[in-house]
């Protein structure tokens, strides 16, 4: 027995520093940290943030291969717990989001060949890039529905992916796996620096708008009555859809598919609707601001492109401050379009929203009196955006135009803008044929006293520049039209004007197109006034810049416009930028909005740069001006024809004498039936185009 115990003992010595050696020569060293960051990792092991569990998350942390914000389930509060383990500090991520590119897909894309193989979308885009014939398909095969570790992506009907935003982390995973780049992820903040590309398709009536919002995007969000989304994604390019829905020209609608099956889809009223929406509930829906980076901006000119930049600059996490010469912001908005058809309430409460982000306004303070330029680089302000517009009334030059009574179409909308009594008699003489100057008749119709108000113009009516709708409600509201005449003098009674004497108009333009007008001064009228109204055009006011030191460097044009570089709004100055009227002359508000983005993009370039050196921006790389024109006609036969949407209008006699909105806005009913005659270009649009394509590449696999 002894002896077998000395041996036993023996045994387990041998064995005890066996394992010790072992131990030593073996061992591992496993980092604590390891194990409490695991514990600080949300425990899915879903595999979301590209590495094998969170085993092998936590360890990538530690070891530097991967960041504190790994995981796509745990959120902000994990990599904040993750980072106090590391001792690093950890900084914001926005929240990014799945996207789906495409809305055609195989389903409507002609096939290259018939596809038998896996269905599996990269394995069949190893054979000649796929079976669809459109490089910007998606192939359909549900690779990412497959590969996406939260459940967030289903197939529709017509082999499409549907992403769950409630679902959808931003993980990552479709993008990596999607062989077409149908699949992207994107942030609120990439998609407002976002242009239309030449890679993407877009829909004739995105890449006619100015501001190049998403249309077909939000039609069909409410279509399927997602009305808080569809205002997401227009705001997205545009932050003023309330007021541009009132007062925009829809030149989207021109080139709109739908014009060659029956009538445009309701573009511009649809945006409104959903703009409405929210002002009835009286809350802004939230939009996503970066946190803070120290840079100050200068916006110069509170109107609508100026709104635009310091809106977009604020989401971008810069801070704009905006310098209004006037009372109260907004520009031509205020001061240019008559209450009746954009209420200063609408005006107010989306100004409101826009300056609730977080930007200052200061307004009365006048570039070159209250400060300079010199003045704002003291407190601090990198970048300067000038958006002044065009506040001058042009004149005639005529005999007697500077006799009382005579005033400009400009300062007559101003002037009842901020609520000046005004007296202008019984008879008024507007002379003009554009939108201002059927703003101005309409508006003094509105007046007490006014009992008569005669239009007259050079253009005949057929070629008036004015909107058709516009001339029409004129003339249904009372006002007397004389077209094809020309001022030859203003007659006047010890100092007031008290008619106008007219010469027959024979051509606008001459054989070269310029602006030479021809009369037949044989045939004169008369028309008695108690006032005239001279609307023939506004210019910019440009005295500000020549009295400055260094803005006076600013590069300017025979008209008074400053030069920009159209693609990046920035002047010969490399840290002034400009827009709106003030770089194209008169125009539409949606281009002053577009405009006003495209600074804040150039803007932000410009504070974002390395190193000292002053930049001259690039522009955009490979942007699309232009949609693809490849509708088949023979497609949209097919189409069933459907009326377009009426919005509803007060009667003409209710209109009279009163400020009262004219326009009232789609119901929802209507809004979503004006939805759903969306053709949803990019799926009408492929077939034709692509034979050629079939063709050649059945000829190289032959």
């Amino acid at each position: 027995m002894l002896i077998a115990g000395l041996a036993l003992g023996a045994l387990g010595f041998v064995a005890a520093l066996g394992l010790s050696i072992a131990s030593r020569v073996f061992y591992v060293y496993v980092d604590p940290r390891v194990e409490l960051v695991e514990d600080a990792l949300a425990g899915a092991n879903c595999g979301g943030c590209g590495y094998a569990g969170c085993n092998a998350a936590a360890r990538a942390v530690v070891e530097g291969k991967a960041p504190v914000n790994v995981c796509m389930v745990g959120g902000q509060e994990s990599a904040e717990e993750v980072a106090k383990i590391m001792g690093v500090p950890v900084e914001y991520k926005e929240i990014e989001f799945s996207e789906r590119t495409c809305r055609g897909g195989r389903a409507y894309a002609p096939p290259l060949y018939e596809y038998i193989g896996v269905q599996d979308c990269r394995a069949a885009y190893m054979i000649g890039e796929g079976p669809v014939a459109c490089e910007y398909a998606c192939l359909g095969f549900g690779t990412c529905v497959r590969n996406c570790p939260f459940d967030a992506i289903t197939m529709t009907e017509i082999n499409l992916p549907q992403i769950n935003y409630d679902k959808c982390t931003g993980c990552g995973t479709c993008e990596r796996v999607c062989p077409r780049h149908v699949m992207r992820i994107v942030s609120e903040s990439a998609k407002v620096l976002s242009w239309n590309q030449t890679d993407s398709c877009q829909a004739p009536c995105q890449a006619t708008c100015p501001t190049q919002i998403e249309i077909p995007r939000y039609i069909g969000f409410i279509a399927e009555r997602r009305f808080e989304e569809a205002l997401q994604v227009i705001k997205q390019h545009n932050p003023m859809p309330l007021c541009i829905g009132r007062v925009c020209p829809a030149p989207c609608e021109d080139v709109c598919r739908r014009n060659d099956v029956d009538e445009p889809v309701n573009i511009n009223d649809l945006k409104r609707f959903v703009a409405d929406l929210e002002y009835q509930k009286g809350e802004h829906i939230p939009v996503f601001v970066h946190p803070d980076t120290g840079h100050k901006v200068a916006i110069i000119g509170g109107g609508p492109a100026g709104l635009t930049c310091a809106y977009y600059l604020r989401r971008l996490g810069h801070s704009p401050t905006i310098f209004e010469r006037m009372p109260q912001l907004g520009g031509a908005l205020r001061y240019g379009i008559p209450e009746y058809r954009l209420p200063k309430k609408v005006l107010d409460w989306e100004i409101e929203g826009m300056l609730g982000i977080g930007i200052e306004a200061r307004t009365n303070v006048d570039l070159g009196k209250d400060v300079t330029y010199d003045s704002l680089v003291e407190e601090g302000f990198e970048a300067f955006f000038i958006a002044t517009g065009t506040p001058r009334g042009l004149w005639t030059r005529v005999e007697g135009e500077d006799l009382q009574g005579v005033s400009a179409g400009i300062d007559f909308l101003r002037a009842i803008a901020l609520g000046e009594e005004i007296t202008l008699g019984q008879r008024v003489i507007v002379i003009g044929g554009g939108n201002v100057a059927i703003d101005v008749a309409l508006s003094a119709l509105r007046l007490p006293g006014v009992e008569e108000v005669y239009m007259v113009c050079l253009e005949d009516r057929f070629h008036m520049p004015a909107w058709e709708h516009e001339i029409q409600d004129a003339l249904a509201e009372g006002v007397i039209l004389n077209n094809s005449w020309g001022p030859k003098r203003m007659i006047g009674e010890n100092g007031k004007v008290v008619a106008v004497e007219f010469k027959r108009c024979l051509s606008v333009f001459d054989d070269t197109g310029r602006f030479n007008p021809s009369y037949d001064e044989s045939q004169l009228m008369r028309i008695d006034a108690d006032n005239v109204i001279v609307t023939i055009g506004q210019g910019t006011d440009v005295d500000f810049i020549k009295s400055d030191p260094t803005l006076s460097q600013l590069q300017l044009t025979p008209r008074g416009t400053v030069v920009v570089n159209p693609n990046t709004m920035q002047t010969n100055l490399p840290n002034v930028f400009a827009s709106g009227e003030l770089t194209t002359g008169p125009n539409i508000a949606i281009q002053a909005i577009a405009g006003g983005r495209m600074a804040a993009w150039s803007i932000h370039q410009y504070l974002n740069r390395e190193g000292e050196e002053v930049p001259i921006i690039e522009p955009i790389p490979n942007m699309r001006t232009k949609a693809l024109d490849l509708v088949d006609r023979e497609e949209l036969k097919k189409v069933p024809k459907s009326r377009r949407e009426v919005m509803p209008r007060i009667p003409v006699k209710e209109r009279k004498k009163n400020w009262r909105e004219v326009n009232l806005g789609l119901d929802e009913e209507q809004a979503v039936r004006a939805a759903k005659r969306c053709l949803n270009c990019g799926i009408y649009c492929l077939r034709p185009s692509y034979e050629s394509k079939v063709r050649d590449f059945l000829k190289k696999t032959t």
